[in-house]
């Protein structure tokens, strides 16, 4: 019977950390804990996960169990609210990795018919890591401002100047560069 008892307080317990982590990845919260946590709850529900579906098979499949008396319904409650913690625990965790950033920008790709109308080459299109077709700017879409962003080291800077250089090579329009940097 204790070990019942152990089985579901630990249930218990991973139910809570998942809800935590729940939290803690809803609200976006960045801590080192995290990942610790994470590693945590995996190893407690690969332990008491089949430790559980044991239990709840040498409950059930044992003749003396069907008689009602008050131990075995006091047993066979401690299983049922064991297996209910881990199958909410379980689906708890697996939504929590389905949280997206809530600030995400999705930019559509321009057909190739729309990126075909400029006439200063830019790039190319990507889609899967393949280059799938050129894209121009045309000088009316300069007239506009221009944000370049992008995570440090992917070329920023060295995009904008290569494309300055060349449009003042081509073009005779005059243009403002503005790079805020910490140097």
């Amino acid at each position: 019977m204790s070990f019942y008892i152990v089985c579901c307080i630990l249930s218990v317990i991973l139910l809570l950390l998942s809800i935590f982590y729940y939290v803690l990845r809803s609200r976006e919260i960045k801590l080192n804990i995290i990942g610790h946590l994470r590693s945590l709850i995996l190893t407690l529900k690969f332990t008491i996960l089949p430790l559980s579906f044991l239990l709840f098979a040498n409950l059930f499949l044992r003749t003396e169990y069907f008689t009602y008396t008050p131990e075995n319904l006091i047993t066979s409650s401690f299983v049922f609210i064991s297996m209910m913690c881990i199958i909410s625990s379980i689906l708890i965790f697996i939504y929590s990795f389905q949280l997206s950033p809530k600030y995400e920008i999705k930019l559509d790709k321009p057909s190739r018919l729309k990126s075909r109308r400029g006439t200063i080459n830019l790039g190319k299109i990507f889609s899967k890591n393949k280059a799938k077709y050129k894209f121009f700017l045309d000088i009316s879409d300069l007239a506009q401002h221009m944000f370049v962003c992008g995570i440090t080291g992917t070329g920023k800077s060295n995009f904008i100047q290569y494309f300055l250089l060349n449009f003042a090579k081509h073009h005779d329009l005059p243009f403002l560069l503005t790079e805020f940097k910490g140097e």
